[in-house]
């Protein structure tokens, strides 16, 4: 955990604490056993940034282009094993862009995936 002291945003608390949950589940659910977990604060002039990241499998390209949408889920099998609706990033990406912020994923496809949510 990496967070910048002194940062301050104006925003919904309720809706932000559920954000950085279902970005840390997400990042829990799909490492790996001897996987890491990382989370950061930081902000870059007037932007706030997010980032939450995670070793173990990536997210393939294609899957990377639709992970926002609601009911979407991946790979058939993942889905078995993890359950879940699809219904968990639409709502981070949701909260977001409703703090006027934007929602990326970034993936090697096969040892990390990190989500960053960039705040004006």
């Amino acid at each position: 955990m990496e967070i910048q002291d002194g940062l301050t945003m104006n925003g919904n608390e309720g809706n932000i604490r559920q954000l950085v949950t279902i970005l840390l589940d997400n990042a829990f659910k799909y490492s790996g056993e001897h996987s890491t977990v990382s989370i950061s604060l930081s902000s870059h002039g007037d932007k706030k940034i997010l980032l939450v990241r995670n070793t173990g499998n990536g997210i393939p390209a294609e899957d990377q282009k639709h992970i926002f949408e609601r009911f979407y889920r991946s790979e058939a099998s993942r889905n078995r094993k993890y359950g879940g609706y699809g219904l968990g990033l639409a709502i981070a990406s949701s909260i977001v862009t409703v703090h006027k912020g934007q929602l990326t994923v970034k993936s090697d496809e096969a040892t990390y995936t990190a989500f960053t949510a960039t705040f004006l």
